[in-house]
């Protein structure tokens, strides 16, 4: 049981002046579990923070990656019970990238991620993931998030409750130059891989989605990838699993901004 405050933050500066300039943060966690665990129980704080700077140079490129508020992602660990009365967060953050063939790139960003499963998830306080990606400029640059979920469960749900607080939010920066594109897609308030026999919500689930917009021939702006059915949602629940009582009487939504492709052959999806 965690009744205080567990903060973990992780920052690196720019990269400047040089082709291929990186600069780069992943694999920030405020609690990872790697064994079994009967009940998991948090009335105080759980925050992960990460943080990139920018980078400058052709084929530059700036990315954060994997940040978890709770990440219990062992392919063999079980979870009986998971409760929170208080806050887990994570955010990410990633600067701008400028050169041809630069990029900016946000992924794998969870509040709780358990891949195994849950037996009874509980969630009365606050849960929340957040992602934010620079600019980029350049021919062929781009900008993209992906993977940002407040809840991740990849596995069977005996039971899901929500009478608290769950939430995404993402935002993208622009991308300048010919072949440019700037996307967002997987991004989720809720995500269950599995079999679920209760889901009830009486609180607020949310996602809110800004994309910047994509300058120059050919440009790009997304949010959505149809090869993995991969787009914004409140709620998303697995292909071709099964949930045997769905209950709602709180809020569910998701909110998508989308930017504007400009020149010749741009488009948005």
């Amino acid at each position: 049981e965690n009744s205080g405050n567990i903060v973990v933050s992780a920052s690196v500066g720019d990269a400047n002046g040089f082709d291929d300039a990186e600069t780069w943060v992943e694999n920030v966690y405020g609690v990872a579990i790697g064994g079994n665990v009967g009940t998991f129980t948090n009335n105080g704080t759980i925050s992960a923070n990460a943080q990139a700077g920018d980078a400058n140079g052709t084929s530059s490129y700036v990315e954060v990656d994997n940040v978890a508020g709770v990440d219990i992602s062992a392919s063999t660990v079980n979870v009986s019970n998971f409760e929170n009365n208080g806050t887990i967060s994570a955010s990410a953050t990633a600067g701008d990238a400028s050169g041809d063939n630069s990029g900016v790139d946000v992924e794998s960003v969870f509040g709780v991620v358990a891949i195994n499963g849950v037996g009874n998830f509980t969630n009365s306080g606050t849960i929340s993931a957040s992602a934010t990606a620079g600019d980029a400029s350049g021919n062929n640059s781009g900008v993209g998030i992906l993977g940002i979920v407040g809840v991740a469960i990849d596995g069977n749900v005996t039971t899901f409750s929500n009478d608290g607080n769950i939430s995404t939010t993402v935002q993208t920066g622009s991308a300048a130059g010919d072949s440019s594109s700037v996307w967002a897609f997987n991004i989720n308030g809720v995500s269950i891989w599995g079999n679920v026999n209760d889901f009830n919500n009486t609180g607020d689930i949310s996602v809110d989605v800004s994309v910047g917009d994509a300058s120059g021939d050919d440009s790009l702006v997304s949010t959505f990838y149809s090869d993995w059915n991969a787009g914004v949602y409140a709620v998303y629940i697995g292909n071709n699993v099964d949930v045997l009582d769905f209950y709602n009487s709180g809020n569910i939504q998701a909110s998508v901004q989308g930017g504007s492709a400009t020149g010749d052959n741009s488009l948005v999806l």
